[in-house]
């Protein structure tokens, strides 16, 4: 019974089964590679990454960069990015120095079908690590831009540092330095310094490791000579119309040195002329030092020449009239309200050319001030100020009438000014004439 239902195929039907199979699989593989084919990506210049050696090794040669090739399925390369991938150097058979051609091992990309680096290996020299105590050797530099001013004393917090390496790099330290400048300072301060080992011919041996990395240290700045202002000396006047708003000498002080008696009666010095007849513009000059006592030398600035600026101003004035000013009560009493007219008036003032191009009508104040007046009509002279430099001529009208009433009886009331505002007087039996801004002094040349 068994018998009549036992199969046993025959070659040829295995023959055909193994072959379907294999067909099967490569219609499987086809139809994948239409919809995800395979591809190979290159990950150009990655960090090679070195695992840890013991304490008295060192890698003393530079690792280039590698490339990682990696082959998968479009879409498993498409979530990879280089910051995934690691390239790390094998150390593992590392004992001692010597030169060595380590592996290196990349890693970060999962489910692809291979990874390799470009190179797979790299050569690698490899020292014993040294760590010796040197003493600080202070190295002073000069002051940038002026010898005016040298380093002094200098105090480090500390005297000596314990510099680590590699024994080649080690074996070539003559000493390590702790470099002092200074910038702007001219007294003494205290400053972070780096110290640097360098070799006998003084290049810096940048490749060992130097303990405390920073140091602080006290610096005294010493001075040379004495610093003494500069008078700037200007002859001659300018044309008419113009005068002199303003003359310096830049820079202010210059550095004279010599003999102490001599710099001890020296307090000013004085410019070699500067002509500015018929001036009608700011002139800009660069002149020497007149009558320098003999013995002394000027020190900073190197050039022993100083610029002379002289500005020149038109004061030539021209007549301006200021419309529709506000007319401002002052010094209302309490309770009492106040009606202006007019309202507004128009001040002329003179004025140079140039303070004219910046005036405004802001810059003139009219007010009328009520103070001690009660209710009633009172015709007062207002009282007009400009700024400084400029000259009231009149206003228009010359005076205002005030009507003054008790609060609530019919009257406009008028704001009262800020309380800061300055009173004048301005009740009608007070002069006419309008306060004025002082203007400044202007400077008077001198031969």
């Amino acid at each position: 019974m068994l018998n009549r239902f036992s199969f046993r195929p025959d070659t040829s039907q295995v023959v055909r089964f193994l072959i379907s199979l294999i067909l099967a699989v490569l219609l499987w593989g086809w139809v994948t590679q239409l919809q995800d084919p395979f591809q190979t990506r290159e990950y150009s210049n990655l960090t090679i990454q070195t695992s840890e050696l013991s304490d008295d090794l060192q890698i003393v040669n530079t690792l280039a960069t590698a490339n990682v090739i990696v082959k998968g399925a479009r879409s498993d390369l498409a979530e990879i990015t280089p910051s995934q991938l690691t390239v790390s150097l094998d150390t593992s058979k590392v004992n001692g120095p010597g030169t060595y051609l380590l592996p290196l091992h990349a890693s970060g990309a999962d489910g692809v079908d291979s990874l390799r680096t470009e190179p797979r290996e790299v050569q690698v020299v490899i020292e014993q690590r040294e760590t010796k105590v040197f003493p600080l050797t202070i190295s002073k530099a000069p002051a940038s831009g002026t010898e005016s001013r040298q380093i002094g004393q200098v105090s480090p917090s500390v005297s000596q540092v314990t510099v680590t390496g590699p024994s080649s790099f080690m074996s070539r330290i003559a000493q390590v330095m702790l470099p002092i400048t200074i910038s702007q300072q001219s007294s003494e301060f205290t400053g972070t310094f780096t110290p640097v080992a360098v070799d006998a011919q003084g290049q810096a041996i940048n490749e060992v490791t130097i303990l405390p990395a920073t140091v602080t240290a006290d610096v005294q700045v010493e001075t040379r000579g004495k610093s003494v202002s500069v008078i700037p000396r200007v002859i001659g006047v300018p044309a008419e119309g113009y005068t002199v708003q303003q003359r310096t000498a830049l820079p202010e002080t210059i550095l004279v040195d010599g003999p102490q008696d001599e710099l001890d009666k020296l307090l000013f010095v004085n410019t070699e002329p500067v002509d500015i007849s018929n001036a009608t513009s700011s002139i800009s000059q660069r002149v020497g030092i007149e009558d320098l006592p003999a013995g002394l030398t000027i020190v900073d600035p190197a050039s022993g020449t100083v610029e002379v600026r002289v500005a020149i101003e038109d004061i030539s004035g021209q007549a301006t009239e200021f419309s529709s000013l506000p007319v401002e009560v002052i010094g209302l009493g309490s309770g009492l309200e106040a009606t202006v007219t007019p309202t507004t008036t128009s001040v002329s003032v003179l004025a140079p050319r140039s303070l004219l191009e910046t005036m405004t009508a802001n810059d003139i104040k009219v007010r009328v001030d009520v103070t001690g007046l009660g209710p009633g009509t009172h015709v007062v002279t207002p009282d007009v100020t400009v700024p400084q430099r400029a000259t009231w001529l009149g206003n228009d009208p010359a005076q205002i009438t005030v009507v003054i009433t008790r609060s609530g009886t019919g009257g406009t009331p008028v704001s009262s000014p800020a309380a800061n505002a300055s009173p004048a007087s301005t009740e009608s039996d007070r002069p006419t004439e309008a306060a004025t801004e002082t203007p400044a002094p202007t400077p008077t040349p001198t031969s």
